[in-house]
């Protein structure tokens, strides 16, 4: 897999995408060994989905802090290790969506990850009355190429898989004014609980909504 640093365009530069075909993939527990791959997908994928709402910015403020999200992003995996190896459920478990053929095999193109409880940054910034599940589905991404490939989906299925079968009851925060992510969440059972806040600035204060569904068949 490339490095996402040395993969960057240099400066002044500008790269035209050739249309590419939306590839196969595997879904995969994440490992420490991922964080920079996913920091770099993430990061696009944010760029990708928000391109509508979001200025410039938004994504640049997350690329100059690569580093920074790549070291946190490997604590993250490293506990969901450390937990796994001990017979214990990880704080946030992360799994990840890699091409596994054509001009992309390797890539990651998707992430997803959830967990019991409110998530760190939510606990810090914000006093907000506890959701009306406990299980939390803390982000799910895909990349634009990924659309309509049924990735998301199956992001969704595994970190949503309950034990017993089927799936978990859960909530989590949606961007107001993004339709296909709404939309996807709805089919999968989820709805608004009324609660809005906004993001905060380094979200430029966008608004956002809490939804969540029962458990699923």
């Amino acid at each position: 897999m490339a490095d996402p640093q040395t993969e960057q365009p240099s400066p002044g530069t500008e790269t035209v995408a050739e249309p590419v075909e939306a590839p196969s993939f595997e879904i995969r527990p994440a490992t420490p060994e991922d964080a920079p791959f996913m920091v770099q997908c993430h990061i696009e994928c944010l760029a990708e989905t928000y391109a509508h709402i979001m200025p410039p910015a938004f994504a640049q403020m997350r690329r100059d802090r690569f580093r920074q999200e790549v070291q946190e992003t490997l604590d993250e995996l490293l506990e969901m290790q450390q937990a796994l190896t001990a017979g214990r459920a990880p704080i946030r478990s992360h799994w990840l969506a890699v091409a596994d053929d054509g001009p992309l095999a390797g890539e990651v193109l998707g992430a997803v990850a959830s967990g019991e409880g409110m998530a760190p940054w939510e606990r810090v910034y914000f006093s907000n009355p506890e959701p009306p599940v406990s299980f939390n589905l803390d982000h799910l991404y895909t990349r634009a190429v990924a659309h309509g490939s049924g990735m998301g989906q199956a992001l969704l299925d595994v970190a949503l898989a309950a034990p017993s079968g089927g799936g978990r009851a859960a909530w989590l925060w949606i961007l107001r004014d993004n339709p296909r992510a709404e939309a996807f969440y709805r089919r999968n059972g989820f709805v608004p609980d009324g609660l809005e806040v906004g993001c905060g600035p380094s979200w430029f204060d966008r608004p956002m909504f809490r939804m969540w569904r029962p458990s699923q068949p």
